[in-house]
């Protein structure tokens, strides 16, 4: 018996998320007042989350500046250092090295509109799970990303093997649909890699 081992494959994460919360994470370790998280130190500069006055910083009580008071035992000389992703010709996480100054504006730039970054995203996971939870009869919802290529793993693989493993190609696209009344899922998988758009097109349409 041939037993595949399952391999769990991390999530890909939003660029601006993560760069925020690196160098969230890295002027904290200076200015011990800020918060170590992007989502805690958002949530200082809006009144409301759930207001879309606020998350757009047209409300008077908002707005990033009121970080400041997290800076002011700080030396805006400090020399502080954190990663990000960065683009040339290769994607890469970078370490940043800059003066608390810089850093801070940095900082202040990206969370004029992190607020409604973050809106958006709970906003559309709230209305995924209000659309499922009352998913009707002969309705479906299709979330789709982008075709990904996965590499097969197999138990006491064969040197030879190893380094010319098969590949087949997952299109994750999740269809979602009632069935007696429970909630059914279904995903598809092919051993076609070559993808352009008439492929994806294909799969979409039975998906």
């Amino acid at each position: 018996m041939v037993v595949l081992l399952v391999v769990v494959t991390p999530f890909a994460y939003c660029e601006y998320h993560e760069n925020i919360e690196m160098c969230v994470k890295g002027l904290s370790k200076a200015a011990v007042s800020l918060p170590s998280s992007a989502h805690q130190a958002v949530e200082m500069t809006v009144r409301l989350m759930d207001n879309e006055k606020c998350v757009d910083r047209k409300c008077t009580d908002c707005g990033v500046a009121k970080l400041d008071g997290c800076f002011k035992e700080c030396d805006d000389e400090l020399e502080v250092s954190f990663r990000k992703w960065t683009k040339d010709s290769i994607i890469r996480k970078e370490l940043m090295q800059t003066d608390i100054a810089e850093a801070k504006q940095d900082l202040y730039t990206k969370m004029e509109t992190f607020a409604r970054h973050v809106y958006n995203v709970k906003r559309q996971h709230t209305e995924l799970k209000c659309l499922k939870e009352n998913l009707v009869d002969n309705h479906v919802i299709i979330q789709e990303d982008f075709a990904e290529n996965y590499t097969l793993r197999q138990q006491n693989v064969i040197t030879a093997a190893h380094w010319a493993p098969q590949q087949v190609t997952i299109f994750t696209a999740v269809v979602y649909y009632k069935e007696n009344n429970e909630l059914k899922m279904s995903c598809t998988v092919s051993y076609q890699m070559n993808w352009i758009t008439t492929g994806t097109l294909f799969l979409s349409s039975i998906s």
